[in-house]
């Protein structure tokens, strides 16, 4: 992950340095939107029912991903191209949160013994992001924006809940309550159209397709899904 990072910040430069000598025009936006949250693979969730199945003639589970809240601020710098189209690149202060709901239950079928535990997951990924696309002027003040990225965070994992249950003969009663962190790779493309006033004022919305992996405490989240913003900001 640290070579990851090394070759982000070393793309990042070397824009602003391409871009210093012919840059058009800067964009600083704040991005405000929603997004498939991080979640744990199905197979995971196998992974502890089968481990309960073996003290258990019956074990269910089930993990419910909620969506993300998402935080953005890209700063794009415009490259001059010809005609009606531009070139974007820059790098974006990203931040994601969402929580998801963990319920398991355990039984046997001719004895006491049973357990039911319910949590959540808050996952939060904090991190950068380079883009590089391009921006098509349809009209003077109409743009379409297609940015591709790449992105580097780091992932706080908080899980708690409750296991309630008896076994072998002995009554569970517990809260619990972990925190874990581990890094996030970030990968994804968004389409956006956007109104550029004369004045500098710029407000658009894009849809894209947010994808990322993240290994915390060797448990493996995902994210694999649909993304939507609302952009304000500012161009000169």
């Amino acid at each position: 992950m640290g070579r990851i990072f090394t070759v982000l910040c070393s793309s990042c430069l070397a824009t602003l340095a391409i871009g210093a000598e012919g840059m058009a025009a800067n964009n600083l936006r704040l991005s405000v939107g929603v997004a498939r949250g991080f979640d744990i693979p199905q197979e995971e969730l196998d992974k502890t029912t089968n481990s309960l199945m073996e003290e258990f003639d019956i074990a269910v589970g089930a993990y419910e991903t909620n969506a993300a809240t998402t935080l953005e601020v890209p700063m794009l710098f415009e490259l001059p191209a010809q005609g009606r189209f531009r070139f974007l690149a820059g790098p974006a202060a990203f931040y994601s949160r969402n929580t998801n709901d963990i319920h398991l239950f355990a039984t046997d079928l001719l004895g006491p013994d049973s357990l039911t535990a319910n949590g959540s997951d808050t996952i939060t990924v904090v991190g950068l992001k380079l883009y590089g696309g391009g921006r098509y002027m349809v009209q003077d003040q109409f743009a379409l924006e297609f940015l591709p990225y790449l992105g580097y965070g780091r992932t706080r994992v908080q899980s708690e809940g409750s296991i309630r249950g008896e076994l072998g003969g002995i009554s569970i009663d517990e809260n619990m309550r972990e925190t874990y962190s581990g890094n996030a790779l970030l990968y994804g493309a968004t389409m956006g159209a956007y109104y550029l006033s004369p004045s500098g004022f710029q407000i658009g919305s894009r849809l894209g397709y947010a994808g990322g992996t993240s290994t915390v405490d060797d448990v493996k989240y995902t994210q694999n899904g649909a993304s939507l913003s609302l952009d304000v900001g500012w161009g000169w």
